[in-house]
Formats: C-alpha cells, structure tokens, sequence
C-alpha cells in the first residue's frame, strides 16, 4: 500500500473542505442561494453535520482478545 505523504494530504483535505465550503456552505450575496443550489445539485443549504454523515463509519480492528472483552462488556451492558 503506497502512503501519501503527510503534508499532500493535509493540502487536500483543505482543498475539498474550502471547496464545500465555498459552494455548498455560503450563501453568495448575487446569487443569493449557494453555487450549488444553483446548479441544481441541491435544494437547501447544507448544514455541517450533512457531509460528516456522508463519510464512512470507521473500522476498528480489535485483537481477538480486545473482541472478546469488548463482547463480554456489551452482554453485561445490555442485561443491565
């Protein structure tokens, strides 16, 4: 797997998120809705939590015993 470096990936994480930011986020003054509301992309004005819910759940990757215990503590949990 190749590894991107550090500092390439923090430029594009930037990027996108001015990028949404700027057209999904702010209403501009001489359109008075967002660029893409405009464009038909959407039909209201996203809130921040709207793409967080876009992105994918992440991925633990527990040890068999980590699973294990985790297991037991969510039985004990759960019977109350």
């Amino acid at each position: 797997m190749l590894k991107r470096p550090r500092k390439k990936t923090i430029t594009v994480t930037r990027l996108l998120s001015h990028y949404m930011r700027y057209h999904v986020f702010c209403v501009h003054q001489t359109l008075r809705v967002t660029p893409a509301m405009q464009a038909g992309l959407t039909d209201h004005n996203w809130q921040i939590e709207e793409p967080r819910a876009l992105l994918p759940k992440p991925v633990v990757r527990a040890s068999p015993l980590e699973k294990e215990a985790l297991t037991k503590a969510l039985t004990k949990w759960e019977r109350g």
